[in-house]
């Protein structure tokens, strides 16, 4: 019946965001020279949906991110950085601390 494909329906979008596979990136960014630019990628990045976490490190020039795999894109990473007018590097996995 359908009531039942229903109720499957809603318990498996109940149970998604225990699934949800976090990862770490961090990206280089160019041009990133002050704490108002870093400020700038920061609200940048954790304006992209499925992205929990945003921590940039100005002295390394890189911003590392913490996002839901699967509902958020590398290249969505890269794209916030550089229409901000910064140039984002290729994301390698962060390096657990």
């Amino acid at each position: 019946s359908t009531a039942c494909r229903r109720d499957a329906t809603a318990q498996a979008q109940a149970a998604a965001p225990n699934h949800v596979e976090m990862r770490t990136v961090t990206v280089p960014v160019n041009g990133m020279i002050c704490m108002v630019c870093a400020g700038s990628v920061k609200n940048a990045l954790t304006a992209v949906h499925g992205v929990q976490n945003a921590e940039v490190d100005l002295e390394k020039h890189n911003v590392t991110v913490q996002y839901e795999h699967g509902n958020v894109s590398l290249d969505a990473l890269t794209r916030a950085i550089n229409k901000l007018g910064y140039k984002a590097g290729v994301p390698t996995p962060a390096q657990s601390q």
